[in-house]
């Protein structure tokens, strides 16, 4: 693959996870066994580093985020509650 496209690729798989996470480029870093100076290489500098091996880690824990996202946006959809549900409370000597 051609290095301006993986370097697209990178930098917006980067982005997405500092505007989607609170995560910083020291926490993506780390969550992708990657050395912060490589990180910032790809997301300041624009430029792949030669010696960056971490692309496999980078895309997975893109992909964890996009499913953690998912899976938030299909249970919002649940909530909220509506008014007239009730959620019942019973102590343990109710029950006996």
């Amino acid at each position: 693959m051609e290095m301006n496209t993986k370097l697209q690729i990178y930098k917006g798989i980067i982005q997405y996870i500092l505007e989607s996470t609170n995560y910083s480029l020291q926490n993506i870093a780390d969550l992708s066994n990657s050395s912060i100076k490589n990180i910032r290489t790809i997301y300041c500098d624009n430029v792949v580093p030669s010696n960056f091996s971490s692309d496999i880690q980078l895309v997975r824990l893109y992909q964890m985020i996009l499913e953690i996202h998912i899976q938030e946006k299909q249970f919002k959809k649940y909530l909220p509650l509506p008014k007239s549900f009730r959620q019942i409370n019973l102590s343990i000597g109710e029950l006996q």
